[in-house]
């Protein structure tokens, strides 16, 4: 896991590169999916959640649930998505084991990171 933030709120790229071991170029490029009536992108800001599991399929070949998750899930593994209180915009993570791996290269239990930022865990992706 060795990608950081490369540009301005880019963490849905730095999370999927970090999880699924892709380079951020090869996460940029899958992004460029084009199926009868809909383009999937990964963009720098902004991806939006159903373009995250179309885009993770495609780069795993894989299927990929998106569950909201309950609390004490200790080995959870998968992308997570997180919104402060109130807010429109959130966050998003790789997850490992119970560890997240954020997007400045620090890695933290769970729910440390859940209570340092005060962040509401809202989707994950296995």
């Amino acid at each position: 896991m060795a990608y950081t933030l490369q540009g301005t709120k880019d963490c849905a790229v730095v999370s999927i590169c970090n999880f699924t071991g892709k380079s951020y170029d090869e996460v940029l490029a899958a992004g460029e999916i084009i199926t009868p009536g809909f383009t999937y992108k990964v963009k720098m800001r902004g991806t939006h959640h159903h373009e995250i599991t179309f885009i993770l399929a495609h780069l795993t070949k894989r299927a990929w649930a998106e569950s909201t998750p309950r609390r004490g899930q200790d080995k959870l593994n998968g992308i997570l998505s997180w919104h402060k209180p109130n807010r429109k915009s959130g966050h998003m993570t790789a997850c490992v084991n119970g560890h997240v791996f954020d997007t400045n290269g620090k890695v933290w239990p769970i729910e440390e990171y859940r209570r340092t930022y005060n962040f509401n865990l809202r989707k994950v992706w296995r």
